[in-house]
């Protein structure tokens, strides 16, 4: 077991790395004309923000679900599989849909 020490100073080199990647991540942001264009589709949406994804961008998908409906926006998850057998149907005209992957496929 590691010691109190160790399990702090672990704890700082995530928080760091954690913070490097957000960083860099605004970078790329900034040279997306698309991050603007989504924010605006959000910010207009009159019906639901419907998340999704598989695997681990399933989760993060769920996870992001879940805080947008905590802060007061309608908001859903639908797995993609269960999307082609039925779920679909949970879709309005006026929802946004936001689909995560890691690939980008």
């Amino acid at each position: 077991m590691k010691s109190e020490q160790e399990q702090l100073q672990q704890g700082q080199r995530v928080l760091l790395a954690e913070g490097e990647a957000i960083i860099a991540l605004s970078g790329r942001i900034a040279e997306d004309s698309g991050f603007s264009r989504a924010a605006e589709m959000l910010f207009a949406c009159k019906g639901k923000v419907v998340l999704t994804g598989v695997g681990k961008a399933g989760v993060i998908a769920q996870k992001i679900s879940g805080t947008l409906a905590s802060t007061g926006t309608l908001s859903i998850f639908v797995h993609p599989v269960e999307a082609l057998h039925g779920d679909l149907g949970r879709l309005e005209r006026e929802d946004v849909v936001v689909a995560l992957s890691n690939s980008g496929a």
